[in-house]
């Protein structure tokens, strides 16, 4: 929530897909289509929900999705807003390596600014299990990063804008760190 704007997910929404029932691979026929081919059904890609007050009446939703929207991504299991900037977690996203996707506002358009990725994740990670967003920085948690003390032992990277690209600045870690303590979580 930020002002008049609330941003809400939806990580478990599935999205339908023109596509063979038999085969895991969609097609690439027009989903309007209704007299077209099958369709296949992504389980928990997500979906994120954006919500207007005006004059004390809330309007929408504007829906956001990822560019890149696979099966089990979880686009959306954590959401953050300030000001004209949306940051969106997708802890599945890649094998449950996970990613945060962030969303700008241009006008009355959002658009999908860029993926932000662990560049020492591995699957299983959760990068994207919670977000934090304030003026051009982003903090992403991995609750179950593996460290050199341990598994699930978890981080926190905090990324910076400089114009429209984002960058990596710090990766945080708890100064005790134990096997599976989740820290950013």
């Amino acid at each position: 929530l930020h002002e008049n704007v609330a941003l809400v997910g939806a990580y478990w929404e599935d999205r339908e897909v023109p596509g063979d029932p038999l085969s895991s691979e969609p097609s690439n026929e027009d989903p309007e289509n209704i007299d077209g081919p099958p369709v296949v059904r992504l389980i928990d890609v997500g979906a994120a929900y954006l919500f207007s007050r005006v004059e004390g009446v809330w309007e929408g939703p504007t829906k956001l999705t990822a560019g890149d929207g696979a099966q089990y991504d979880e686009f959306a299991n954590a959401v953050a807003l300030h000001d004209d900037t949306a940051l969106i977690g997708a802890r599945g996203d890649e094998s449950g390596r996970g990613s945060a996707y962030l969303f700008t506002l241009d006008g009355d358009t959002w658009t999908e600014q860029a993926k932000l990725v662990a560049e020492d994740g591995e699957g299983g990670d959760n990068f994207g299990i919670s977000v934090a967003l304030s003026v051009g920085t982003a903090l992403i948690g991995a609750s179950l990063d593996d460290t050199m003390t341990g598994t699930d032992v978890g981080s926190a990277y905090v990324f910076t804008r400089t114009g429209t690209a984002w960058g990596l600045e710090a990766k945080l870690t708890a100064e005790e760190e134990g096997a599976i303590d989740n820290f950013g979580f």
